[in-house]
């Protein structure tokens, strides 16, 4: 039995972050419905490439399907509804009712001024748990702003940390933002079923992308580092040790030091074993202050 085999998910989502949660509470085993606008549905179904009676092709065909679109759709169902007209509206609550978990990620105030905002649906449901998706959230001065995963990860400082230290900031290549901040928001969704399972009341989730991504920032130690004259980008080495990626003769190797057992077991294996014992290299200080021509000995 999955965790959530009885709950139902209505979704108002496009592109990725919206269709990820979507597809992550589809795999817990909820029943997930998609509205779609009548005509265009998703944006994500004009995304190359396409998958057709040609096969693979990056101009999409009659009868192509966009790959992008199904992979980001596994396990969802989707309908069409016209949620600009009363009656698409009326089927819409209508839907809602019945609903468990209402997840949208449109502009913020779009639901809202549709009718169908938390106020409008937790009227006809007061138990539903509704999570919205933004990138600056459902309020406060940037909250219109575009909030495309990559802007977010600029105005985090992620960009920041990224590329190498004498070259220009550099975005990671997954969509962070789009992908890690459906997953807080499942957590939360998961959370706010707990307290309705007690009370009986639903919530409004308000995720944030850029709150997500300065989650994971606050992990990093980025205000010491830049106060300390540091480069804030390594590149694919790290500030303090060995660890680092490295070229051979047949491909690539990342190597990760995290204690002196590991120091070891590089030394012994790379043929080095004598600077186990050597004073100069007895501590990951002492190792910071010679990283250049340790990374050449390695």
């Amino acid at each position: 039995m999955t965790p959530l085999h009885d709950i139902r998910v209505l979704s108002v989502t496009v592109y990725l972050a919206g269709p990820f949660l979507s597809m992550t509470l589809a795999r817990f085993g909820a029943e997930v419905i998609k509205v779609e606008a009548p005509g265009s549905g998703d944006p994500a179904r004009n995304l190359g490439p396409f998958a057709g009676p040609r096969g693979i092709a990056h101009d999409r065909g009659a009868d192509d399907v966009s790959i992008p679109f199904l992979k980001r759709s596994e396990g969802v169902k989707c309908v069409t509804l016209n949620l600009k007209d009363a009656e698409g509206r009326r089927m819409f609550l209508d839907l809602a009712k019945k609903t468990d978990v209402l997840i949208e990620n449109l502009a913020p105030g779009s639901m809202s001024r549709l009718g169908l905002g938390y106020s409008d649906v937790s009227a006809v449901n007061p138990g539903i748990v509704y999570c919205s998706i933004a990138g600056y959230g459902q309020s406060g001065p940037y909250k219109d702003l575009p909030a495309h995963d990559h802007q977010i990860q600029a105005m985090s400082g992620v960009m920041d940390m990224n590329g190498d230290p004498d070259g220009p900031p550099m975005r990671v290549g997954l969509y962070v933002a789009d992908l890690v901040t459906p997953l807080y928001a499942a957590l939360g969704i998961y959370g706010a079923l707990r307290v309705k399972e007690r009370t009986g009341k639903g919530q409004h989730i308000d995720a944030s992308m850029i709150d997500t991504l300065a989650a994971l920032m606050f992990m990093e130690p980025v205000e010491f580092v830049a106060a300390q004259g540091l480069p804030v980008r390594v590149g694919n080495r790290a500030r303090d040790d060995v660890t680092g990626l490295y070229r051979l003769k047949d491909g690539d190797v990342f190597i990760t030091i995290v204690n002196e057992g590991r120091w070891q077991r590089l030394c012994n294996t790379i043929g080095v074993a004598e600077l186990i014992d050597d004073p100069r290299y007895a501590t990951v200080a002492l190792r910071k202050e010679r990283l250049p021509e340790l990374r050449d000995i390695v």
